[in-house]
């Protein structure tokens, strides 16, 4: 490899690691909020920005067993943050839909992580803002790509 090669290889596993660190920052600083797990928690905010979704469709979308998106549909629906119905063109399909208390608890969640990034960027200085808004664009293009 040469150096280039390594440095890309170097920067591309950074930022990898440092989205995955992010991403767990933020879901840690929101578990005190509603006590959703992960799994339950992207469930409920998925159900929330569609018209409904299986449960096999909530596994693939995010990448887990149907059985592990089972358990999760089923403690969703003994909390009440999710409502099963009969799909209208075949009635053995259970299409899901948040309730409004998993709308509530997926804007609560939200809440609480919008406020900790904005409670982390209030510290920066106004160079180190402009600096990562220039760094937010060009991870606009990473994930645009």
């Amino acid at each position: 490899m040469t150096a280039r090669t390594d440095t890309a290889a170097e920067r591309a596993a950074h930022v990898a690691r440092l989205a995955g660190q992010l991403v767990r920052r933020i879901r840690d600083e929101s578990t005190d909020g509603v006590g959703l797990s992960l799994t339950q928690e992207w469930a409920i905010s998925l159900l929330a920005d569609s018209s409904g979704l299986t449960s096999a469709e909530l596994a693939r979308a995010q990448s887990v067993s149907p059985q592990t998106m089972s358990t999760a549909v089923s403690a969703l629906s003994r909390a009440g943050y999710l409502s099963a119905g009969s799909d209208e063109t075949d009635g053995r399909r259970k299409i899901l839909h948040a309730t409004a208390k998993g709308l509530d608890a997926v804007a609560q969640t939200r809440a609480v992580k919008q406020a900790w990034l904005q409670e982390t960027l209030a510290g920066f200085s106004e160079e180190e803002l402009r600096e990562l808004d220039r760094g937010l664009a060009l991870l606009d293009r990473i994930v645009e790509r």
